[in-house]
């Protein structure tokens, strides 16, 4: 079973199994290997694993849930830059896009009616005005006995 979990996700990424084995560190020796039936170190299934984003438990069979990742994991993923997510198989790129969504939605959170109030109140400002609002809300905020975070 382990076999045929690697190389059906080697062939999801487009690479062959002798060249994912070496992305991780492992020879091409330990592919022969898994071939003919053995089944990797803990170690290596977690490397395995982790560069799928899969859990060891659908490497081994156990489970037919390929999709694995929790908060923790979007949370890495989100601080990962582009370059290193595109040379990661595509669910990562996934899971990102869906750790982005989720960061919008909280961020369209809409403002109480005296935040709102403000906001009208400051998209009809001259320029003048909004850099005089600048300097006294910094006022305010320098005076703030336990700072927020802005």
């Amino acid at each position: 079973m382990f076999w045929n979990r690697f190389f059906e996700l080697c062939a999801s990424v487009k690479l062959k199994p002798n060249r994912v084995a070496s992305i991780i560190g492992v020879s091409s020796a330990s592919v022969t290997k898994w071939k003919n039936g053995t089944i990797p170190n803990s170690d290596t299934l977690l490397k395995i694993a982790d560069y799928f984003a899969v859990s060891v438990d659908y490497l081994l069979g156990k489970t037919d849930d390929r999709f694995y990742c929790d908060e923790h994991m979007l949370d890495i993923l989100n601080e990962q830059d582009d370059d290193t997510l595109q040379k990661s198989p595509h669910n990562l790129l996934e899971m990102q896009r869906m750790k982005r969504e989720k960061d919008e939605q909280a961020q369209k959170k809409q403002p109480t009616e005296k935040q709102a109030a403000a906001i009208n109140k400051i998209k009809n400002m001259s320029p003048d005005e909004l850099q005089q609002a600048e300097v006294f809300l910094d006022f305010i905020i320098s005076k703030r006995e336990d700072p927020v975070d802005e």
